[in-house]
């Protein structure tokens, strides 16, 4: 009973410290696809350990080297066993159970083909090198299992064990020589344990990079947030003049017209009025809801100077309240790809802090320009930093590099002269990323 339950127990034993040291030290064995592997690799060797005082104390110990041996081919069965028959069943019991989609998708055609060129690589090396007259060498399988783990993540690296294993566990079977045997079998564990390591490694990382990408949206809509409660005086401020406008002459209109003391010029001039300062008015709700209304977006292609216009409509109050000139040049016909909102945020976030970087009275120069396969938008204004006056954001303009450069773009800052502050933003035209 000991010999049959004791493996047992030692296996659950070691997935329950690997399941600890996932939640407890190492945030990257958090994923799924680690602790499953480690245990895959670690479970067999203690359970070969532990083995070993029972086996002795059952008489065993008369003949050492033929106990080793056993045990070694205990574990290395074990190992194999388990990396090569666990991942289809543990994938069909997570589809039947509906925690996945019967999908298979995530397996591109590239890393596919490369994954296959490189096993044939492999093989066609073993051939040689056997053809040669140095026997079975399988180490090329080693480093092409590797980098297939690595690109094509837990399916690709099992596929290769499962391709090398049906090619070496038949030869090893006529091989008379034990420790010949006992060599390829220990170098095939090795393929099945590395392969299937790096495999799990990269889907966790990816998975890893995925929740590090859902944060930093999350960061970007409470940035926005931010930003929106920042302005809000000035921004309630320029709305509150073309209402109380709109709302005296509407009165007015009204007052005469039950008087009747209003020419049909005067009603026309009125009317004219009263929808100029409406239609500011909903210009700017809308400027604002799309900048702070929606939580996420798919990339697309969007033209600069939608982006540019926006942006500038929304901190024109800001600018104003500070005493700050917006110069903003022509816009050229340029498209970028990617997030709307991530995209005026970053907008956004350069402006302001050149506007509250700005002394009163100067101006901030906005200009935008194509070069290469690359847009640039130029955002420079005085320092007033030198005159002891306000500055600009610190924590926004860090999220305005993460933005950029998570859109293949990136920020810089320059001093083309002194006291002026300059900020290049460089983003990817659509037409560059779609070439």
């Amino acid at each position: 009973m000991i010999g049959v339950v004791g493996p047992t127990l030692v296996y659950g034993a070691v997935i329950h410290e690997v399941r600890q040291l996932a939640g407890r030290r190492t945030p990257v064995l958090r994923f799924a696809p680690l602790p499953f592997a480690l245990s895959a690799l670690i479970a067999p060797i203690c359970a070969c350990v532990t083995s070993l005082p029972w086996a002795i104390s059952n008489g065993a110990a008369s003949d050492l080297h033929t106990l080793v041996l056993a045990l070694v081919s205990f574990s290395l069965g074990d190992m194999l066993g388990v990396l090569i028959l666990a991942p289809p069943l543990i994938w069909i019991a997570d589809r039947i159970s509906g925690g996945k989609p019967w999908d298979i998708s995530f397996l591109r055609s590239l890393p596919v083909i490369e994954g296959l060129l490189l096993t044939a690589t492999a093989w066609g090396a073993v051939l040689v090198i056997r053809w040669a007259g140095f026997g079975l060498q399988i180490a090329p399988v080693l480093l092409s299992t590797c980098w297939i783990g690595l690109r094509c993540g837990r399916i690709g690296a099992w596929g290769s064990i499962v391709f090398s294993a049906a090619i070496v566990l038949p030869i090893t079977g006529g091989v008379t020589d034990v420790s010949d045997a006992m060599g390829l079998h220990l170098l095939l564990a090795s393929i099945a344990a590395i392969g299937y390591l790096t495999g799990s490694f990269a889907e966790a990382e990816a998975q890893s990079q995925a929740a590090i990408a859902q944060r930093d949206r999350l960061l970007y809509q409470a940035e926005r947030l931010k930003t929106l409660r920042a302005m809000s005086v000035a921004v309630i401020h320029e709305i509150s003049q073309p209402l109380s406008t709109v709302a005296i002459e509407a009165h007015h209109l009204a007052a005469a017209s039950a008087e009747g003391t209003i020419s049909p010029l005067e009603i026309s001039d009125t009317a004219g009025l009263i929808a100029r300062k409406s239609e500011d008015l909903a210009r700017m709700v809308r400027r604002l809801r799309r900048f702070g209304g929606r939580t996420a977006d798919k990339p697309s292609s969007l033209p600069m100077s939608l982006l540019l216009a926006d942006v500038l409509g929304i901190s024109a109050p800001e600018a104003k309240a500070a005493g700050v000139r917006l110069n903003a040049a022509p816009t050229p016909d340029i498209n970028v790809h990617g997030h709307d909102i991530e995209l005026r945020q970053v907008l956004l976030n350069l402006l302001r802090n050149a506007i509250a970087a700005s002394p009163r009275g100067a101006p901030v120069e906005i200009r935008c320009f194509r070069l290469g396969d690359m847009a640039y938008v130029v955002i420079e204004n005085e320092d007033a930093s030198r005159l002891g006056e306000r500055t600009g954001m610190g924590v926004g303009l860090i999220i305005a590099r993460s933005i950029a450069e998570a859109h293949g773009g990136r920020i810089n800052q320059e001093h083309p002269f002194p006291g002026k502050v300059r900020f290049v933003l460089t983003l990817p035209i659509s037409e560059a990323i779609h070439a």
